[in-house]
């Protein structure tokens, strides 16, 4: 693996990543959204509205990474969203190329949008020779299908 010489702090977290090797994942192994894999309504609810659900902050953080925002690896849901009517929980992640330096414990809090770095995702089919890390998302979004969930 290359050096990875570049760096983020998020609140109490600071990872260093390669941005050119994150890129090189996704042409190369993260080559579909993790919903557009998948034909139940939760992830078309999810993918219909892909591009809306997250902040700006959020998205010049996966670009920055270099991580593709349009490519989620596998997403979830999780159950409606008390605080508001007719919004599902969501969560998710995006991979890069890189480690955690600092605050591995840390949880993500807040909604209806929040994030944090990990290494605990689904990994089986990804390479092995790569470091690779995750920004994990939890969302609360709307349903907007006219199909209801169960």
């Amino acid at each position: 693996m290359r050096y990875m010489d570049a760096s983020i702090t998020v609140g109490r977290q600071k990872i260093r990543f390669d941005r050119e090797a994150t890129i090189e994942l996704y042409r190369g192994t993260i080559t579909v959204p993790g919903a557009d894999s998948c034909d139940c309504l939760y992830c078309k609810n999810f993918a219909q509205q892909r591009q809306a659900i997250y902040p700006d902050e959020f998205m010049m953080l996966l670009n920055r990474l270099g991580a593709d925002s349009t490519k989620e690896w596998e997403p979830y849901e999780l159950g409606p969203w008390d605080a508001k009517p007719n919004h599902r929980l969501y969560g998710g992640w995006f991979l890069f190329c890189g480690e955690i330096v600092e605050g591995a414990s840390v949880q993500a809090e807040g909604l209806p949008f929040s994030y944090r770095f990990t290494t605990s995702f689904p990994n089986g089919t990804l390479p092995g020779a790569v470091k690779i890390c995750a920004v994990d998302f939890l969302a609360a979004i709307p349903w907007v299908l006219q199909e209801a969930p169960d």
